[in-house]
Formats: structure tokens, C-alpha cells, sequence
């Protein structure tokens, strides 16, 4: 909030803001940060995509094609995915670009960018573009009215085998979906398609 004082202390190391006119908001970083374990939870040779609202995922895809993954993830909501926080686990390429270009976002995340898919993405003037490197985090903290809570992050994979008794799915899948599950709030529904 505006009025509001506020200082971020962040790990350079760990992100870069590659492009955009603002600086990441508090709100920002804390969907930034749901987007980012959600994309980068899952081992995986495919690629993933991830999108947050209000620190609660809206979609997220695994396919072989970013693009592909991109269109899924959105399809989860794509009302809710409007202003919202988009993570990938691999480079930007050229195609998806050209199709984020085409809706409103205020961050998009990724461990790196193809050179023409960064010029596609800079002609979004206040859309962030940010440069994220895969982090194990260890622990996580968060303030509240009596002092800080600290625990041990939840980097577990599952050992699920089946989902609602269906064992059709890859494990790979499974894992994707149990991750995102460890990141939902209370209330929330995952739905696998």
C-alpha cells in the first residue's frame, strides 16, 4: 500500500528483474514465491507453468511444449489468471512469448528468456519480467502478532501411486500434482484434468 513503509530483504542472488518500469510489490513477491515452488518443485524434463493470484495457484500444466503448458495452465482460470504471476522451469522461448503478450500480467518468471522472446516481452511496458534460479530453500518464515514462525520447507516428494484409486497417471504427473497441492491455502481446490 502506498502508504505503507516497506523494505524487501531479498538475495540478489537469487532473482533479477530483467524488464518493467515497477518494482516487484509485497503482494508480488509473496505470488512470486507460490509461483516459483510450484515450478520448480517437480523434477521433470518437461516444462511447467504456473500461475498465481492472491498467493493461490489459478493453473499450472506440465507438457512437453512450453507453449502447450502455458495454454493449459491458463485454461485452469483464466479470469483469475488476469493481473496474475506466471512462473516457467525452462527458457522462454519465442512462441510463448508471443502468446503472453497477448493477456495482462504483472510478472513473468523464468530461468532464463530466448533473446527474441525478452524483445516480445519488453514491449509490455509495466509487465516484470524477471530472471529466477531454481532454489532449494531450506526453511520458510512468516511473521505474525507474537513474533516469526520458521519451519523446515515441505521439499518432500510424494509417494503417492494413485489418485482416487486411478493409477494411470505417471509418476511424474503425480508428483506435479501433489506438489501443487503442498502449495494451495485452505479452502482451495486442485482439480487434475
Amino acid at each position: 500500500n502506498p502508504h505503507q513503509n516497506a523494505v524487501a530483504l531479498v538475495k540478489n542472488s537469487k532473482f533479477k528483474q530483467l524488464s518493467g518500469d515497477k518494482k516487484l510489490s509485497y503482494n508480488n513477491l509473496l505470488d512470486l514465491d507460490a509461483a516459483v515452488k510450484i515450478a520448480y518443485g517437480a523434477k521433470t524434463k518437461n516444462n511447467i507453468c504456473t500461475i498465481v493470484k492472491h498467493n493461490s495457484p489459478c493453473g499450472a500444466s506440465i507438457c512437453k511444449t512450453q507453449a502447450e503448458s502455458y495454454k493449459k495452465a491458463l485454461a485452469g482460470d483464466p479470469i483469475s489468471a488476469f493481473g496474475g504471476i506466471i512462473s516457467f522451469n525452462k527458457k522462454v522461448d519465442i512462441s510463448t512469448a508471443n502468446l503472453l503478450i497477448e493477456n495482462f500480467y504483472e510478472v513473468i518468471a523464468a530461468p532464463s528468456y530466448e533473446k527474441e522472446a525478452l524483445k516480445i516481452l519488453k514491449t509490455k511496458k509495466n509487465l516484470r519480467i524477471i530472471k529466477v534460479k531454481n532454489s532449494n530453500q531450506k526453511q520458510e518464515s512468516r511473521s505474525f502478532f507474537g513474533g516469526t514462525l520458521i519451519q523446515n520447507s515441505n521439499n518432500k516428494s510424494s509417494s503417492v501411486k494413485k489418485i482416487n484409486g486411478i493409477n494411470k497417471l505417471s509418476s511424474e504427473k503425480i508428483n506435479f500434482f501433489v506438489n501443487i497441492l503442498k502449495n494451495i491455502k485452505s479452502n482451495a481446490i486442485a482439480v487434475f484434468d
